[in-house]
């Protein structure tokens, strides 16, 4: 019998274990550290300050990350964290609509925004003598976003437009429909542009109160990484959010999570060329015990044309075109998924193999040669997303909305430290059959009515 997954620790206890876990480690480690100098700060407000100095070139990246996306929305929200990132750009007191994005490209840099399930990011990358006067626009965009009905009621088409070109990318709108499946009467069922309905019905109302609920000091971290001077771009920042409201932050909905007895599967048909067959398995979220094997797990598999599930299906056989696979790990709940393009005429096969390959790696689990070159693999991946600014900056913001900048740093030493049997042990955990979920997306058959 299996042994039950053990449950989430907090971060506090999470960073305990692991640096305990990470003092004995003996190998190959060449990672220097991401956060061992980053200046950070938490003002009286409660809002947080990071800052990296480092001179690869005279820019600087500034994001402004808040604590709220598509996790802490009901049903009857859904949507509103990804419509209120949009019209972050369409006007505040200060700006009229467009002129932020206007403003920043005519200092020579880009701005961008995006919504994920655990958090909303303003960011933008500019030459570091403009680093003030983007301070100040992205300050005020964050703090004074007007909600005009106008904008807002021309902005539900845009996202209506966006919602719709989701279907027309197979990939994409394989994944949001094995996340309904897998994740029934939870957020990640949710697609985190929102559901029709209620954007359609969105109104300035319900935007200002999203904003005043979850802008607030004590859940906002704000993260400049560059050719900066950490100290005075500190206080710059604190007298530009002094109007910002302290808190408190409101507590995430709950989120059940339905128990799997059987595996679920769901068959789909567009006009394409090619199949998409994705899997999911639910795994435990980032502060569990054994959570970090998953990683390992997933380069195992499908990372690279060495791995598995490359060689077998792709290089030997000839039945995809495209194979891969990753795990998703965050506070909450995360998933394993595998993916890949083919044939639709080999979608049997493929996922006979799939599951065959995943039940050899229950019983016998990685060789030493497969674990030292997934560990490789993703230390070499972390660092690599590291080469600039903008790259930095994301993954100190994207470790300190889940609880501490510095997780970043055991994050890379303790995938160092794990062993095969761990990963043996996540595989027999996680990758049951019963517990999967299979989405196949192909082209219509033959004959098939319309």
């Amino acid at each position: 019998m299996p042994r039950r997954a053990r449950t989430n620790e907090s971060p506090s206890d999470w960073l305990s274990s692991a640096r305990s876990r990470c003092e004995p480690y003996t190998g190959q480690e060449t990672w220097s550290g991401l956060s061992s100098d980053v200046v950070r700060r938490v003002l009286p407000s409660g809002l947080r300050v990071l800052i990296k100095e480092v001179y690869p070139a005279s820019v600087v990246s500034v994001a402004f990350w808040i604590g709220v996306g598509a996790l802490h929305e009901t049903d009857e929200e859904a949507g509103v964290s990804h419509f209120v990132e949009h019209m972050l750009f369409k006007g505040s007191r200060a700006r009229p609509p467009g002129a932020l994005t206007r403003e920043i490209h005519a200092l020579g840099g880009y701005v961008n925004a995006f919504t994920s399930f655990e958090s909303t990011c303003l960011w933008c990358v500019v030459p570091s003598r403009h680093l003030p006067a983007v301070l100040d626009a992205l300050a005020e965009t964050v703090l004074n976003p007007l909600f005009e009905p106008a904008e807002t009621e021309r902005e539900i088409g845009v996202i209506l437009d966006e919602m719709r070109m989701r279907q027309d990318r197979p990939e994409a709108w394989c994944t949001e429909n094995l996340l309904k499946l897998a994740f029934p009467r939870h957020p990640y069922g949710r697609p985190v542009i929102g559901l029709e309905p209620v954007l359609r019905s969105m109104e300035p109302s319900r935007l200002r109160r999203h904003h005043q609920a979850h802008y607030v000091a004590q859940n906002i971290a704000v993260v400049v990484v560059g050719d900066v001077q950490a100290e005075p771009t500190c206080q710059r920042i604190q007298d530009l959010l002094a109007g910002l409201a302290p808190g408190p932050i409101r507590p995430e909905p709950p989120q059940p999570v339905l128990p799997q007895e059987g595996l679920r599967r769901l068959d789909l048909e567009q006009d394409l060329s090619s199949a998409h067959l994705q899997m999911l398995f639910p795994l435990p979220g980032l502060f569990s015990p054994g959570a970090l094997a998953c990683d390992l797990v997933s380069s195992v598999l499908g990372d690279g044309r060495s791995s598995r599930l490359s060689r077998r299906l792709r290089e030997r056989q000839g039945l995809v075109t495209r194979v891969g696979c990753s795990a998703f790990l965050e506070r909450g709940p995360g998933f394993l998924l595998l993916d890949c393009t083919l044939p639709p005429e080999n979608l049997d096969l493929v996922e006979a193999g799939i599951f065959e390959e995943l039940e050899a790696l229950r019983r016998g689990g990685p060789t030493p040669r497969e674990m030292q070159k997934a560990r490789n693999r993703a230390q070499s991946a972390f660092v690599f997303n590291q080469e600039t600014v903008e790259g930095i900056g994301r993954t100190l913001g994207h470790f300190e909305m889940l609880g501490d900048h510095t997780l970043a740093d055991l994050y890379v030493r303790q995938l160092a430290g794990i062993r095969g049997e761990e990963v043996l042990e996540a595989c027999r955990l996680y990758l049951r059959r019963e517990r999967c979920s299979v989405v196949r997306n192909r082209p219509p058959r033959v004959g098939a009515a319309s």
